[in-house]
């Protein structure tokens, strides 16, 4: 370090000893904020995985959907069969 001539009513030790102090808190600082970081950052990665997995949900979900409606269109065409061939057996029962 170099000596200045400011400040000569404070020894030069004394300043140094204020920076090396003020150095070792910003360090302590420094190793709160990186570990609170990383904190953070695993935080982040796990809501992203429960996003990924409720997207997954969502899209399963909508598949599902899908396919009912397919099921229940599919549905209503064999009731409606079963219907028509009922009132046929129903009619040849009546004609004998």
């Amino acid at each position: 370090m170099k000596e200045t001539k400011y400040n000569n009513d404070v020894p030069y030790e004394r300043v140094v000893l204020r920076v090396l102090e003020n150095y070792s808190q910003m360090q302590t600082k420094l190793t709160r904020f990186q570990k609170k970081v990383k904190e953070q950052g695993e935080l982040l990665n796990k809501l992203n995985n429960r996003h990924n997995d409720y997207e997954k949900v969502v899209a399963e979900r909508d598949e599902l959907l899908r396919k009912n409606k397919e099921l229940s269109r599919q549905l209503k065409i064999y009731e409606g069969m079963r219907k028509y061939f009922n009132s046929e057996v129903s009619k040849l029962e009546t004609d004998k």
